[in-house]
């Protein structure tokens, strides 16, 4: 079971890391290393709950985070609700632990230190997750200056937050981009914008421009 435990966080790591330096397959590997952990839990939950209660709640309480993790720097819809069930069954965890004066062990460490991460990540606003884990100058120097769509998602993020400076300073990175990637003659990401129908991806950079001046910018894409 141990060895399952290691090599679901490695996966974890592998695809955080290959997220970052926009590698191919790692949101794939993000998310197998989750479901692979969250088993385990599952698994070490159903077999050991009735002698070990407290180890059993660290784990599910720590899978749960992870889940909350990958929605989060997926930005998929449900990432609030599965952060409020990870908070509360932390927070139960932790009293059950004081109360019962459980010997320590050093998952307790992990636990904690996932539990504070998830916190904080809570309310972290998604303009700097999106910038951190997509636009990171370091793990990705050089795609950055061709992906308008990110620029524009990035944007989108700015927008929603009230920060009309930054979401056309996003934008503007966003027609930048765009240029590039027409001079380069690899424009490799207009498929994510599935939904356009008549309109050429600058011109819609260039609406939303004045959408976010206006205040009128409704969705993304």
């Amino acid at each position: 079971m141990r060895i399952f435990q290691i090599i679901s966080w490695s996966i974890i790591a592998i695809g955080f890391l290959f997220k970052l330096s926009h590698y191919p397959g790692g949101s794939v590997l993000f998310l197998l290393g989750t479901t692979l952990l969250a088993l385990h839990s599952l698994l070490y939950f159903i077999k050991n709950y009735s002698g070990n209660l407290v180890q059993s709640l660290f784990k599910i309480s720590i899978s749960v985070w992870m889940i909350y993790f990958l929605y989060r720097i997926q930005f998929w819809y449900g990432a609030q609700s599965i952060y409020w069930i990870a908070f509360a069954l932390s927070v139960g965890t932790l009293i059950y632990y004081i109360t019962k004066k459980s010997s320590f062990k050093p998952s307790f460490l992990l636990f904690l230190a996932v539990f504070a991460m998830g916190s904080i990540l809570g309310y972290t606003p998604s303009y700097k997750i999106h910038s951190f884990v997509n636009l990171n100058p370091i793990f990705y120097s050089k795609g950055r200056t061709e992906n308008y769509y990110l620029w524009d998602r990035q944007s989108w993020f700015y927008y929603q937050a009230g920060k009309e400076k930054e979401a056309l300073e996003a934008n503007d990175m966003a027609i930048s981009a765009l240029h590039a990637t027409t001079n380069n003659d690899e424009d490799i990401y207009t498929w994510r914008y599935f939904e356009l129908s008549g309109i050429s991806v600058k011109n819609l950079l260039e609406q939303r421009k004045q959408q976010i001046k206006d205040k009128t910018w409704k969705s993304f894409p």
